[in-house]
């Protein structure tokens, strides 16, 4: 399979997602609702992905999944201080790690998280392309 046999447009738009949730979580507004609300875009770019792309999905997903993941990690490190004031129970978990920078680490595990989330997302969208061809 060729990355050029991608559909990058969709990738790119989709990937809006970890915009929101990097913007969301910075502001403390994903404290108790992340997984929910990743769960819930998900579901929304495995529909997307299934009715607009509908070759490749399971790549699609994964890719889709570390651009979130990467972006999501972007955007709080370089807000760190904002994300910390916001997100207090994570400083706690963040000074038990001294011997990196916090905001370094949020980006070098991003890619572990987005592999996941791209697991999901691609096995999501086989899902219901299967239920739809039935």
């Amino acid at each position: 399979m060729n990355l050029k046999s991608l559909d990058w447009l969709y990738i790119l738009i989709l990937a809006e997602f970890g915009v929101v949730m990097g913007v969301l979580s910075v502001n403390g507004l994903t404290r108790n609702i992340a997984p929910y609300l990743w769960v819930v875009f998900s579901g929304i770019s495995a529909w997307v992905l299934v009715k607009k792309v509908q070759r490749n999905l399971f790549v699609h997903g994964l890719i889709l999944g570390v651009f979130w993941a990467l972006i999501n990690a972007l955007i709080q490190s370089l807000f760190f201080d904002s994300y910390l004031v916001h997100n207090p129970a994570h400083v706690s978990v963040f000074a038990e790690i001294p011997f990196i920078n916090p905001g370094y680490l949020t980006i070098l595990v991003s890619p572990v998280y987005g592999l996941l989330m791209g697991v999901f997302i691609g096995a999501v969208a086989l899902l219901i392309k299967k239920l739809q061809s039935q």
